[in-house]
């Protein structure tokens, strides 16, 4: 019984996380950075996944956005992030949050 009551108990708190998910930007802003996977990832506020590169991709500036986000890059810095959803810009840094593990920045709408 102590086992089964572990294993819930574990069950439960795993599915938390997920529920509670929130970006570190502010309310309409976007955040992209490098995940745990290996690529280049932009989310949205409730960190929904709005693009995404092929695993193994970390390079923003090359592009290469499975649903054809572009970014426009001067000397390295993203200026600008078109995604089908809207444009976004003023990026600065950020806290890792939705499993970014490096180079977290959050963008807000332009």
């Amino acid at each position: 019984m102590k086992f089964s009551f572990a294993l819930f108990v574990a069950a439960a708190l795993s599915v938390v996380p997920a529920a509670m998910a929130q970006s570190a930007c502010g309310g309409g802003q976007i955040e992209l950075g490098v995940t745990g996977s290996n690529q280049v990832i932009i989310f949205a506020n409730d960190c929904g996944v709005i693009d995404q590169t092929e695993p193994g991709n970390t390079a923003a500036c090359n592009n290469g956005f499975i649903e054809g986000t572009n970014i426009v890059c001067n000397n390295g810095d993203i200026t600008l992030i078109n995604t089908p959803g809207g444009q976004f810009g003023g990026c600065v840094g950020a806290g890792n949050a939705c499993g970014i593990v490096a180079d977290a920045i959050c963008c807000r709408p332009v």
